[in-house]
Order: C-alpha cells, then structure tokens, then sequence
C-alpha cells in the first residue's frame, strides 16, 4: 500500500469514526427531549421529518463505519453492493430531509408572504431534483470509487470528478438563511429587539455554519481529483461528516424550537410566525407562558385573539 493510500485509508476511517461518534453522542445527550418531545402526539410534518433525519442518519453512519473498519472483504459481492447502495441512497436522504427543514422552517416565519413562500418551495424543489439528477448521474462511477475503499486498495489514477452532487444542498442552505435575516431585518425594531427572534436568527446561523462548511468540504475534497490529492478525495467520498454534521444541527434547531414552544406553553408555529407578531405591540408577562398585547378600547381582547391564533393549535401544526 503506498504511502498516498494509507493516508486516505487513514483519513476515510477516522472521519467515519468521527461521524459514528457524533451522531451517537447527540442521540445520547437529547434521547429524554426527543421522547418528551416527538415520542408521543399526533403525527405531523416536523415529527415525521425529526424521526427520518435521526434515525437514517444513524443508520448511514454505521453502514460506512462497518464499511470501512468491518470484513467487508469476507462479505459476497451482492452483501457488498447493498452497503454500498444502502448508504449512498440513506445519504441523500437525509440531505434532502434536513433540506426540507430549513425550508419549512422559512414557509412559516412568511406567514403572509406567499411569493417568498412558493419562492423557498421552488428553491427546494430545483435542488432537490438537482441533487437526485447528479446523483443518478455519478452512481456507477461513484459506486466503482466505493468499492476501492472498501478493500483499502486506492489507485492512483484520477477519480471521479461529482463535487457538483453537494451544491444543491449548500444553495438551498445559504437560500433560506438569507431569506430568514431578510425576515428580521424587515421587521419592527421592536420586534427585532425581543429575545426569542434573535434566538431564531442565532439557530439559524449556527445550524448553517455547520452544515455548509461539512457541504463546503465535501465540495472542495471531491474536486480534488489529481492523483496526488487521493488522500483528500476519498475521505470526503464517503459522505459521513457532512451527513451528521448537517442531521446534528438541524435535529438541534427542531429540539430548541420545540423545547421553547413547551415553555411558553404555545404552539411552535405561533413562535416562528413573527408576520402575525409584528401586527401587535405586545410584551412578555410576569407568569410563565404570560404575553400582554397592547390595544386600544375598541380593540380590546384576549391577547390570542387578536393575534389570529390560539395558544394550542395553530395553522401550522407541523412547523419545524
């Protein structure tokens, strides 16, 4: 084995050993909200997503461990091209579940806007066709790169050239946090000033810092493609670290928005729906889950009301 191969076999092991761990870790820490908090209930959008993201992010991540460090080489040939198929589809998956997050995520803060709403599901819409497309595309040239890693036998003739199969993911991740900072930038100063808004912009911030600069390395690594680059190309081939690193930050963005809802002892769409807050002068009460809406007489009413919402179910019931 030369020395370029054992660095990009050594490489390939210890981001899946990293993915595998990060993934397990995070289940570990938030297990008791993801049963307080998706557990139980009627099903909706966001349960359906949090579950899929989760749990098929944890099963790639074992099936490119095992890939890796496991005796693929004992395994028949059709036992092997199933845990390669299997977590090359599981990948996509998962990157196109937490796409579809972010964006549902914008669809609500535009309560009233529907242009910018059908604007963030277009977005989504072209990516993720882009994202199947090129993959389709790339699969057997991809699925041959694959199984070189498995047997630990690199070459050293150039690979694939399929960096292109991650920028759909990084377009609709930068597409909708911009969309989210043009939602606070055109609101009220007043609204802006509030804590659970910046919260919102914080998330959103932090859950896009680590899933574009995982797509931005997957991005850089796969256009690497000289012989002499092999040990930066093949560990980003196997798709692990931008798969956890992109599953972690969104599941963590829907656990703090859920848990935020369960404290004010609100819906999560009535948190996301700043449109609906910003009609009304409005601030936090001394109680738990109390907010006071300043009106006029003629307006009077319970603050809820004339918010256009109640303070249990709401329109958007599967919000993120």
């Amino acid at each position: 084995m030369s020395p370029q191969t054992a660095s990009a076999y050594s490489a390939s092991m210890g981001l899946a050993l990293t993915s595998f761990t990060l993934i397990v870790y995070d289940h570990a820490i938030t297990l008791d909200q993801e049963i307080n908090f998706f557990w139980s209930g009627s099903w909706s959008a966001s349960r359906a997503l949090y579950l899929s993201i989760r749990y098929l992010a944890l099963i790639q991540a074992c099936l490119t461990l095992y890939g890796i460090a496991g005796p693929v080489n004992t395994l028949s040939s059709a036992v092997t091209n199933l845990l390669l198929i299997g977590g090359y589809v599981i990948s996509f998956m998962v990157l196109i579940l937490c796409q579809c997050v972010v964006t549902l995520r914008v669809w609500h803060l535009f309560f009233r806007s529907y242009l910018i709403r059908w604007l963030a599901v277009t977005i989504l819409v072209i990516c993720a066709a882009g994202t199947v497309i090129v993959g389709s595309v790339e699969f057997n040239p991809i699925k041959t790169a694959l199984r070189i890693t498995l047997i630990a036998e690199i070459p050293t003739q150039s690979p694939p050239f399929v960096f292109a199969m991650y920028l759909p993911s990084l377009v609709v991740h930068t597409a909708m946090l911009l969309l989210t900072m043009y939602r606070f930038r055109v609101s009220p100063k007043v609204l802006q000033q509030r804590g659970i808004i910046h919260r919102f912009v914080k998330e959103g911030i932090l859950m896009y810092t680590f899933a574009a600069g995982s797509l931005l390395y997957e991005i850089i690594g796969l256009s690497m493609t000289k012989p002499k680059e092999i040990s930066v190309y093949y560990p980003a081939l196997r798709e692990g670290i931008a798969v956890a690193t992109t599953a972690v930050s969104v599941c963590r963005a829907m656990l703090s928005i859920r848990s935020l809802a369960a404290t004010y002892h609100v819906d999560p769409a009535w948190l996301l729906n700043y449109a609906e807050l910003s009609r009304v002068q409005w601030r936090r009460g001394a109680n738990e889950g109390e907010i006071f809406v300043e009106a006029s007489d003629m307006d009077a009413g319970p603050p809820f009301k004339l918010l256009g919402m109640s303070a249990g179910r709401t329109e958007g019931e599967g919000v993120v």
